[in-house]
């Protein structure tokens, strides 16, 4: 610390008559500063906090520049909860002070985190804010090597800061590790458990129910017959095609009762059929065999498209828009027919209607758009049997639309500020949605009310997704962090902490192992769902990243953003960090969605920039 820090803390020790902590202080060699903050007034509480922080951050600034990216870290936790103990202590006017003198050292970095913090003013927020909550409930890991603890804990203990050193104890779940000082750990941030277990996650695939395994066999055989192929050749293709479908079934995978799932339908049937169907044509991607691609550019739209998606079988595009609408377009040359107009259905005898169509309209048209937002609509997604389709909004709430009508069908209301992202599960019966007010939420299309509420992120959730097998959804925010939660529990069982700003984007890989999160840092991340550890890092987009996707055979990955390009990825090299393995140009346009068909057909769809 500097003489002139030095002698202002002695003359206010002196002021205030602490004789004893004066004469110990003069006692240590270099005048060091020994302040035990047990010992002093609430009014005094917020001056000390101030010279302690000085007094550690000159400490870790005198420490080899090696160890200064690990000790620096501390700082912010410790900064935190600094401002808490004086609101605690019911010191909210120093605590202000204290605020506005160290906030800018962690703006870079704490942007978000610092604007949940400043609103905490009172005690009683300490019990009701979640920002609050999740600080002082939860231990903030952060991995350092065996020096800088070593430097850190004795400055500390030679200095007599036991407070500071209860608030570490208390709040901070320092992980040691031998070698040379890292600059970031995935495991930095808070953990999900204060043990060092990790909770098992089931990332196999979903287990066939043995009745729909009957059903497509048969439809199979009845399908393949009517081809004119030979019975013996039939079954071999449909057992070969029936054991590739089982390839991720494994001991990870979880039991089928585990979550409640749908009786089985007619559609499910289907889907399964052309799935399989889909497999014997599939092309097997990689290196040398690199996807056919087809990208569709949308003109004039520029500053009001907010989303695109493709629906399963590639037969339609949805575009949501700040106008409040949602624009569906056939891909196809079939006509999309909505409702007739009330006076034509009312000219219709009840006795004479056999089937939906007779109110559908006649002739149809290639597109149709959904009304009933009030405001901006920022994601759409098929459902699996693509007869239905999610939207959020601005306006909080999330619909449901018919597509066999062009029709709004349910509200979902229970988000109170605007709602990211939705995505519908593989099964289609529940589906998830991220929004501003720091949660996400698990649905089921059935009922209007949310059924799981998943609470822990100290910013927005910006994006969301489904497991392949249904069980887990994985969260990105911009707090810099994507999380994974249990959706039989609502527990979260992952924290993925790695990127330096907000996550736009993440993806599941097809066998369930693996999750990839795209960030405004420009980078793509691949965690590993086992040990939640960081496998690769994919570094080549040159603005944020708004998209990304695995191919259906896993082995590589697409990833599409503000830098107008197209980049596929091998994520099977054994290198951390790697480079795109081919860049698609496109021409002025941003991508909102790159997504891989059924037949490993990629499409990308954005809006051109004029």
């Amino acid at each position: 610390m500097s003489q002139e820090v030095d002698r202002i803390v002695l003359t206010y020790l002196n002021m205030k008559g602490y004789q004893q902590a004066k004469s110990s202080l003069q006692k240590e060699a270099n005048l060091n500063t020994a302040v035990l903050l047990s010992n002093l007034s609430k009014q005094d509480l917020e001056l000390v906090s101030k010279a302690t922080l000085d007094y550690v951050e000159k400490r870790f600034n005198l420490s080899l520049d090696l160890y200064k990216p690990e000790l620096l870290k501390i700082l912010f936790p410790l900064f935190v909860h600094c401002y808490l103990e004086l609101v605690a202590q019911k010191c909210s006017p120093q605590g202000k002070i204290f605020y506005d003198t160290y906030y800018a050292d962690h703006q870079l970095n704490h942007k978000h985190e610092l604007q949940r913090l400043i609103a905490i003013t009172d005690k009683l927020h300490l019990q009701e804010n979640e920002f609050a909550q999740s600080f002082r409930l939860n231990k903030y890991s952060i991995s350092i090597c065996q020096y800088g603890f070593e430097l850190f804990i004795s400055f500390l203990q030679e200095n007599d800061l036991l407070n500071l050193l209860k608030l570490v104890n208390q709040y901070l779940n320092l992980k040691v590790y031998a070698g040379n000082p890292r600059a970031m750990e995935e495991e930095d941030g808070f953990s999900t458990r204060k043990d060092e277990q990790l909770e098992k996650v089931y990332w196999g695939s979903l287990p066939h129910d043995p009745s729909m395994v009957d059903l497509v066999d048969r439809i199979l055989k009845q399908e393949f017959m009517k081809s004119g192929h030979q019975l013996e050749d039939v079954l071999k293709v449909i057992e070969d095609m029936k054991q590739t479908l089982k390839v991720n079934v494994t001991d990870d995978s979880p039991a089928r009762d585990r979550i409640p799932l749908p009786n089985i339908k007619k559609s499910d049937v289907m889907k399964e059929v052309q799935k399989i169907t889909d497999i014997r044509s599939r092309v097997p991607l990689g290196p040398s065999i690199l996807p056919s691609a087809c990208c569709f550019t949308f003109y004039n739209t520029y500053e009001s498209l907010n989303c695109v998606s493709f629906s399963s079988n590639s037969t339609l595009i949805a575009a949501g828009y700040s106008d409040s609408y949602i624009e569906i377009t056939s891909l196809t040359n079939k006509k999309l027919k909505g409702l007739k107009t009330s006076a034509e259905i009312g000219l219709i005898g009840v006795d004479e209607v056999v089937d939906l169509d007779q109110f559908k309209e006649t002739e149809g048209s290639d597109s149709k758009r959904l009304i009933g937002h009030s405001g901006p609509v920022y994601a759409t997604d098929f459902s699996f049997d693509n007869r239905f389709l999610l939207s959020c909004s601005q306006d909080g709430t999330i619909r449901l639309w018919s597509l066999d009508l062009f029709s709004n069908v349910v509200v979902y209301k229970g988000h109170n500020y605007p709602v990211w992202d939705v995505k519908f599960s593989p099964n289609g019966h529940y589906f998830v949605s991220g929004s501003n007010d720091r949660t996400a939420r698990l649905w089921s299309v059935e009922t209007v009310q949310p059924l799981r509420i998943f609470a822990g992120h100290l910013s927005d959730v910006d994006c969301v997704q489904f497991h392949p097998n249904s069980n887990y959804v994985a969260t990105g925010s911009s707090d810099k962090t994507a999380r994974l939660w249990d959706i039989s529990n609502g527990e979260c069982v992952r924290i993925f902490s790695g990127h330096s700003d907000t996550i736009r984007a993440l993806t599941f890989s097809p066998d369930g192992k693996l999750l990839a999160t795209a960030s405004d840092d420009r980078i793509v991340i691949l965690w590993d769902l086992n040990t939640g550890r960081k496998v690769k890092t994919l570094d080549g987009h040159h603005g944020m990243i708004y998209t990304i996707d695995f191919s259906k055979c896993g082995n590589l990955l697409t990833s599409g953003g503000a830098d107008s390009q197209v980049c596929i990825w091998d994520v099977k090299r054994e290198e951390e960090r790697i480079t795109p393995l081919k860049i698609f140009h496109t021409k002025q346009t941003p991508v909102y969605c790159v997504q891989y068909t059924n037949k490993n057909v990629m499409l990308v769809g954005g809006a051109f920039q004029q």
